[in-house]
């Protein structure tokens, strides 16, 4: 009988590696994958990790990881060259994990399923030295002109003694060939005669006393003292009160002896030139009869009114309508326009109006 090995029977027979197998077949792969890594990262410039991991999606990078990217094109981190330690002999694969450990670790964390955020953390974006960022220029913008101011008002010189005169009222019965539209259109220009509502002046109408204060008055425009009289003939609520109390009261205007106005007579050329006189105080000169001589008609001045009409034609306050004539008409009842061309030289001889040039008022005689 012969005796068979044992062995022989179980020469081949199927079993599971031990411990000491697995162990030695994975460090041999790790270190051919690491060798492999190592060799590729000497190639490259830098850990290119999405090429390597081309299956996995590509996620949406958020707003927040746009700084990161400019960042990382501006200022690339330098790429950590990793080599592998090997224990050799003894089969001891701790230096070779450690390494891939510290690899992996050094991967932007990008990766992973599309329910994990993949925006990265401030701890994984990489530290930028600040001293070492150059400031980019920006455009500086151009100032926007301010609009030219228009001043509000114009401050006035000292050369601007008068103000602004209006354009004259134009009345539609005084004709530019009218003896007073000089006069008039002056006083209307000031505001110191007024017409009627029908924007008619009419000039040929005759004055009453009342009108007559009333035309001084809004011309002269004198304070009034405080003590004024009172007439009988003019009641509380006549129209004219104030102007006839101005009147009195500044000097031009005189009332009767017996206490009244009557402000509804018509007043003569002779009275509105005593008043004119009165009122500017004239002096009377020491030959009023020589002054008076230039009139064909001086013989009808009343005697009190003598004086007066002589200073009055001294200081050219009277006007006449027909200068050739050389006519007074002493008597005769006053015009608004007559009245209104005797004001003018009134004013005139106080300086608050230029004196014009016209044939129409009386000039003295002078001694030659």
């Amino acid at each position: 009988m012969t005796n068979t090995n044992p062995s022989d029977h179980d020469s081949s027979p199927s079993r599971n590696l031990g411990f000491d197998e697995f162990i030695a077949i994975f460090v041999a792969f790790t270190t051919i994958g690491a060798i492999l890594w190592w060799s590729l990262s000497r190639q490259t410039t830098g850990w290119q990790f999405s090429k390597l991991l081309s299956t996995t999606p590509t996620p949406s990078v958020s707003p927040t990881s746009s700084i990161s990217d400019l960042q990382a094109s501006l200022f690339p981190t330098p790429t950590p060259t990793v080599t592998p330690t090997m224990s050799g002999e003894s089969g001891d694969s701790t230096g070779i994990a450690a390494g891939v450990a510290g690899i992996a670790a050094s991967v932007p964390k990008i990766i992973g399923s599309r329910n994990q955020d993949t925006s990265p953390s401030a701890a994984d974006l990489p530290r930028i030295d600040s001293s070492a960022i150059l400031p980019i220029p920006l455009p500086e913008s151009s100032p926007t002109p301010e609009a030219t101011k228009t001043p509000a008002s114009t401050a006035k010189t000292p050369t601007d003694k008068k103000s602004t005169i209006p354009p004259p009222i134009a009345f539609t019965d005084i004709p530019p060939n009218f003896w007073g539209d000089r006069f008039i259109k002056i006083l209307s220009q000031r505001g110191m005669v007024g017409g009627f509502s029908d924007y008619t002046f009419r000039p040929n109408q005759p004055v009453n006393r009342a009108q007559f204060a009333a035309m001084l008055n809004k011309a002269v425009d004198k304070q009034v003292p405080e003590k004024a009289l009172n007439f009988k003939d003019i009641p509380d609520d006549f129209w004219g009160k104030t102007a006839i109390q101005k009147g009195i009261g500044t000097g031009f205007l005189r009332g009767y002896p017996d206490q009244e106005f009557k402000p509804n007579r018509q007043i003569p050329r002779v009275e509105v030139l005593v008043a004119l006189a009165s009122g500017l105080n004239l002096p009377i000169p020491d030959n009023p009869e020589s002054v008076l001589s230039i009139y064909k008609d001086a013989k009808d001045i009343p005697k009190y009114a003598i004086g007066k009409v002589a200073a009055a034609t001294m200081n050219q306050l009277v006007v006449v309508q027909s200068p050739e004539e050389q006519l007074l008409s002493p008597n005769e009842k006053a015009t608004r326009g007559e009245v209104a061309a005797m004001i003018h030289q009134t004013l005139v001889r106080m300086k608050r109006l230029d004196s014009i040039e016209s044939p129409n008022i009386v000039r003295p005689k002078t001694d030659s």
